[in-house]
C-alpha cells in the first residue's frame, strides 16, 4: 500500500510557515476585512469552506466568498468564457462591494496545482493591473510575479497532498492572525 509521505508534507509546512512570504501572507490576511477565495475542482471546495470559516471564525470581523455556486460559475462562464471566469468575478464583487473605498480592505485567496490555466492568468493579469492584495498557495511556482501577489509555494508531488495542506494552511492563516478554531466539545 502507497501513502502519503507525511514527513515531507510536515517539512513543506513548517519550512513555509517560517518563511517571510508568510508573513507577508498573514499581513496581506490580517489587514483585509474582505477576502474572496477561488480555485479548480478540489481546490474550490477547499476556497468554499475557506470563505464560511473565515466568514464565521472572525465573527465577521471579516466577510468572505467563493466561486462556489454551481449557478453563477456556469452563468459567468456562459456570459464572458470560461477563460475569464475568475477575472469576472473579481470584477463583479469588487465592483459590488465597492473595494475602492479606503475602509474596505480586499484580499484575493487563490488556490492553485499549476496556476497555467487560461482562467487562472487572466485573473492574476487582471489582479496586477488593478494592483490588488493577493495570495496564492500552489502546487508549482507561477510564472508570472508581481508585487502584489504572494506564494505560498508547496513543493509536492500530488494535487490530493496539495489539497490537505491547503486546508491546513486555511486554517493556520486565521491562526497566525490571532483567531481561535473550534474547540471540538465532548457531549
Amino acid at each position: 500500500m502507497k501513502l502519503f509521505k507525511f514527513k515531507k508534507i510536515e517539512k513543506i509546512y513548517n519550512s513555509l510557515i517560517k518563511s517571510n512570504e508568510w508573513k507577508d501572507a498573514c499581513y496581506k490576511f490580517k489587514k483585509s476585512n474582505i477576502v474572496l477565495y477561488y480555485g479548480h475542482g478540489g481546490n474550490l471546495g477547499i476556497a468554499d469552506h475557506a470563505a464560511i470559516d473565515t466568514t464565521r471564525l472572525t465573527n465577521f470581523e471579516k466577510v468572505a466568498f467563493s466561486l462556489g455556486s454551481s449557478i453563477q460559475t456556469t452563468s459567468i462562464a456562459n456570459e464572458f468564457g470560461y477563460d475569464h471566469l475568475f477575472k469576472e468575478w473579481i470584477k463583479m464583487y469588487t465592483n459590488a462591494l465597492n473595494t475602492n473605498n479606503k475602509n474596505k480592505k480586499l484580499c484575493l485567496f487563490g488556490i492553485t496545482a499549476t496556476g497555467n490555466s487560461k482562467n487562472f492568468q487572466n485573473a492574476l493579469n487582471f489582479i496586477g493591473q488593478n494592483g490588488l492584495s493577493s495570495i496564492y498557495i500552489t502546487g508549482k511556482k507561477l510564472e508570472k510575479r508581481s508585487s502584489y501577489h504572494t506564494e505560498l509555494f508547496l513543493n509536492l508531488n500530488t494535487k490530493q497532498e496539495l489539497e490537505m495542506v491547503s486546508l491546513a494552511l486555511t486554517y493556520e492563516i486565521l491562526n497566525s492572525c490571532g483567531y481561535d478554531c473550534n474547540k471540538i466539545n465532548s457531549i
